[in-house]
């Protein structure tokens, strides 16, 4: 079970390149793939608290401010923070990726060519992170014609089989929960240092097409390379230590129903399996 969840921390964490839940580099394992990823690029997970409007007033009727509770946000630290407003000084878009995806909701999704066996063959991965918390999210990656989906939600985590139309599950205790929460906090931090580092930006081509890009040269991870859309500035590529990611989804939004289990599924109970 924790093996399983440091699969799922470290797959969590592997978005955005500047922090890291290990030294220069993320290692992320996909079990049904048999993937192993190794990059510089980390996700810092967090969220902003959500305030609605006070509702209309009127002469016959008053009613009071509603307030939506905030959702925990353990990772946005003044760290993070601090390192985010320093890169934003010289790489504004980037600083605007950074923050984007370090606030719940998200969905983030990318594709990464990746040597899977060794031989120099790339492959191309598909993975996509959902979270609606940072206790209820989904995990969905396809390599090889092999598709996976994990969720995590009401204290249970899947692993979803659409071939199939199966989910096993197991029941997370108090303990695991919290271990992977700690764990979470505990993983995101800046991985270089934001201030001494050099930046340029402008205008090249990329893949053919023209974009805005930011560089970003550090002593700990060597250049950081962003490409950005010229009108939207949303980034669309984003290499770092020989490894490109191409971003294809990235929003403040979950679409909730990849965090159910379809209604026609088998739920087997992987404890019972195990006897």
């Amino acid at each position: 079970m924790k093996k399983f969840l440091s699969v799922i921390l470290a797959s969590l964490v592997l978005a955005a390149a500047g922090c890291s839940g290990n030294d220069a580099a993320a290692t992320t394992t996909t079990t049904a793939a048999e993937t192993t990823t190794t990059t510089a690029a980390v996700e810092t997970t967090t969220t902003e608290a959500t305030t609605t409007e006070a509702e209309t007033t009127t002469e016959a009727e008053t009613t009071p401010e509603e307030t939506e509770a905030p959702v925990e946000n353990p990772f946005m630290t003044d760290e993070i923070k601090e390192f985010i407003a320093e890169v934003r000084k010289e790489a504004p878009i980037y600083a605007d990726f950074l923050e984007t995806s370090s606030s719940i909701p998200l969905t983030m999704g990318f594709n990464q060519e990746i040597d899977m066996m060794g031989d120099g063959e790339l492959t191309t991965v598909y993975m996509e992170i959902g979270m609606a918390s940072a206790d209820s999210f989904y995990l969905s990656t396809n390599s090889l014609g092999s598709p996976m989906d994990i969720i995590i939600s009401d204290g249970k985590y899947y692993m979803v089989s659409a071939e199939e139309k199966t989910a096993l599950y197991m029941e997370m205790s108090d303990e695991e929960a919290a271990e992977m929460s700690d764990s979470m906090t505990a993983s995101v931090k800046a991985n270089f240092d934001a201030a001494a580092a050099t930046y340029e930006s402008g205008e090249t081509e990329y893949n053919g097409a023209t974009y805005l890009y930011e560089k970003v040269t550090t002593e700990e991870l060597g250049e950081i390379m962003i490409y950005a859309d010229t009108a939207t500035k949303e980034v669309k590529y984003l290499t770092s230590q020989g490894m490109t990611m191409e971003i294809t989804v990235l929003s403040n939004e979950v679409d909730s129903s990849k965090l159910e289990i379809p209604a026609d599924y088998t739920l087997v109970d992987m404890a019972e399996m195990m006897g």
